[in-house]
């Protein structure tokens, strides 16, 4: 799910608790790399699946454009 984009959020989230799950039976090498991970899992978690990403064709895009410069609101020079 987590790789089609299918409710991304909620893929990483699973796939963070379980790794989180795993941390207490793996080696001391093996619980830096799940750390690392499940650090991984909450930056989607928290960031979201992307422009790009089926949950974002199924419920629209929403894209931002930074700019530098506001617009001229018509006010005084």
């Amino acid at each position: 799910m987590l790789v089609a984009g299918l409710a991304t959020r909620w893929a990483a989230l699973l796939l963070g608790i379980g790794t989180l799950v795993a941390l207490p039976a793996s080696g001391v090498g093996q619980q830096l790399l799940l750390i690392g991970h499940a650090g991984g899992c909450g930056a989607i978690v928290l960031l979201g699946a992307g422009a790009y990403s089926v949950d974002a064709r199924l419920y629209g895009r929403r894209v931002i454009h930074v700019q530098t410069h506001t617009p001229d609101r018509g006010g005084r020079q």
